[in-house]
């Protein structure tokens, strides 16, 4: 019998990091699309909640969308390049919730406290690098 966490790591979602990034990317950008359909036809109102529609868009496709697939596309290619072990299982899985975190609170952001959804959306960035930061450094050939 298996446990949780080994079926959980061992999810083929999570044996390469392009896959979680890239699948979570391409669910979320037609999500954003809608909202900002939705903003268009003025049944969504973000002015207040977001600081008005161009910075939600702006903000959503470089805090959202983008980062998944560059994050997708970089832990996918550093290994190769630089020959680190690949971020896989458990670990690359929190790293992609880590993002889905930032998503959610930025989504839920008109009922949450202002510091939480900054702090839950910042949070992405700094996480990666102390992944990669370690392995980065080992590696001899800079």
């Amino acid at each position: 019998m298996t446990s949780l966490r080994q079926r959980v790591g061992g999810a083929a979602v999570l044996a390469s990091p392009f896959r979680p990034f890239y699948l979570l990317g391409a669910i979320y950008a037609p999500l954003v699309a809608a909202g900002g359909a939705g903003v268009w036809a003025g049944w969504v109102d973000v002015d207040a909640a977001a600081g008005g529609a161009l910075l939600w868009h702006g903000h959503e496709m470089l805090f959202g969308f983008a980062t998944a697939i560059v994050a997708g596309t970089v832990l996918t290619a550093l290994p190769s390049w630089a020959g680190i072990v690949e971020l896989r299982g458990l670990v690359l899985g929190a790293l992609a919730l880590v993002w889905l975190l930032g998503r959610v609170a930025f989504w839920l952001g008109p009922w949450l406290p202002a510091w939480t959804v900054a702090l839950a959306d910042a949070i992405f960035y700094p996480a990666m690098i102390a992944l990669l930061a370690k392995p980065l450094w080992q590696v001899r050939n800079r």
